[in-house]
C-alpha cells in the first residue's frame, strides 16, 4: 500500500510537508491502473518542463512504502513453526544426552561384566587345567592298575602253562666205552619228555665227533649227521637215538656219508689223552600251547689209564634250555 505523489501536483505542498522516514502514514490503495495512469502523468509533465526549459528538475514520482504492524497468517505460521522447530531441536539434543548417558552407563556395566566374565573364564580355565591334570593322573593310575593286572594275568598264564607244558630232557647219553682198530664208535642218547603234555613235532639233531685236546667241540651240524623226527612225545615216553661217528658230504642229488672207523693212531691218542669223543645234540620242539622250545646238550668222555685234563669247557657250556 503506497501513496504517490507527482511533481506538478501539488509540489509546493508536498515540499513544505514532507513525510519524514519512519514516520507512519495511512495510504489509500493503488491498483496497478492507477500506478500506470500516474507514471504516464509524470513523464508527459517531465517533457512540457523540459521544453519550458526549466532547469531544476524534480523526480518523476516517489513511493512510500507504509508497512502493517499487524502479522499476516502465513508469518504467524512461519514463527510459530520456527519456534516448534526451536524447541524440537532442544528436545532433540535434551533426548541425544539423555541417550549418551544411558550408554554410558550400559558401557560402564557392560566393562564391569566383562571383567567379571573375564576373571571367570581365567578361573575356569585353570579349573580345567587342575581337572585335566587330576584326570590325567587318574588316567595314569588306572592304567598302572590295569597294566599291572594284566602282567598278572600274564605271570598265572605263564605259571599255569610252565608247569602244564612237556619239558625235555635228555639223559642220559651213552658214551662209547670199548673199541678197537677199525671198529666203528657209536654213542646213544636218550630223549624223554618230563613234563604233564606231549611235546609235538620234536626234531633231533645229534653228533659225535672226535676231539683234539687242546680244541673245543665244534658244536654243529653238518650235512650227514645223525638225528630224527617224532611227531607226538608223549610223557615218560624215552626215546633212543644212536649217534655214529660219521661225517657227510653234500654230493650231487644227496648227501654222501662217510663211517669213520678207528685207527691206530686215534686209538693211541685217545689211549695217551691226546683225543677225547664229544656228543652232543640239538632238540626243537612245540608244546601243547603251541610255544615252541629247544634243548641243548653236549657230553665228552676221555681215555686213558689215567684221567686227563681237556679242553671241553664249551662242551659243558653248551647245556642250556629257553624258559618259555
Amino acid at each position: 500500500m503506497s501513496d504517490i505523489t507527482h511533481g506538478n501536483d501539488k509540489s509546493e505542498n508536498a515540499e513544505s510537508n514532507p513525510v519524514s522516514v519512519g514516520d507512519t502514514v495511512r495510504a489509500q490503495s493503488v491498483t496497478p491502473a492507477n500506478v500506470e495512469e500516474n507514471i504516464r502523468s509524470a513523464l508527459s509533465n517531465d517533457d512540457s518542463k523540459e521544453n519550458a526549459g526549466e532547469s531544476n528538475q524534480i523526480p518523476l514520482f516517489r513511493v512510500d512504502v507504509v508497512k502493517d504492524e499487524s502479522l499476516s497468517g502465513f508469518e504467524r505460521r512461519t514463527i510459530l513453526l520456527g519456534r516448534a522447530g526451536f524447541w524440537v531441536a532442544v528436545i532433540t539434543i535434551g533426548l541425544g544426552v539423555v541417550t549418551a548417558v544411558i550408554f554410558w552407563n550400559q558401557f560402564r556395566e557392560m566393562a564391569g561384566q566383562t571383567d567379571m566374565l573375564s576373571i571367570s573364564a581365567k578361573q575356569a580355565r585353570r579349573d580345567s587345567a587342575e581337572s585335566d591334570l587330576r584326570a590325567q593322573q587318574q588316567i595314569a593310575a588306572l592304567q598302572a592298575q590295569v597294566n599291572a593286572t594284566q602282567e598278572s594275568i600274564k605271570a598265572i598264564r605263564r605259571q599255569f602253562r610252565q608247569d602244564q607244558r612237556a619239558w625235555i630232557t635228555v639223559d642220559p647219553i651213552s658214551m662209547p666205552t670199548s673199541f678197537g682198530v677199525n671198529n666203528t664208535v657209536t654213542s646213544t642218547i636218550t630223549v624223554t619228555n618230563i613234563g604233564k603234555t606231549m611235546a609235538r613235532e620234536v626234531v633231533v639233531h645229534a653228533r659225535l665227533e672226535l676231539v683234539k685236546n687242546g680244541d673245543d667241540p665244534a658244536l654243529w651240524y653238518p650235512a650227514g649227521h645223525q638225528g630224527g623226527f617224532i611227531h607226538a612225545l608223549w610223557p615218560n615216553k624215552p626215546q633212543e637215538f644212536p649217534v655214529e661217528w660219521r661225517l657227510g658230504k653234500k654230493v650231487k642229488g644227496g648227501v654222501l656219508v662217510t663211517t669213520f672207523r678207528l685207527s691206530a693212531t686215534d686209538l693211541s691218542n685217545l689211549i695217551a689223552g691226546k683225543s677225547y669223543f664229544a656228543t652232543y645234540a640239538l632238540i626243537r620242539f612245540k608244546d601243547t600251547f603251541g610255544v615252541k622250545h629247544w634243548v641243548h646238550v653236549c657230553a665228552w668222555k676221555a681215555y686213558g689209564p689215567e684221567y686227563p685234563g681237556v679242553t671241553a669247557l664249551k662242551c659243558t657250556q653248551y647245556n642250556d634250555a629257553d624258559n618259555n
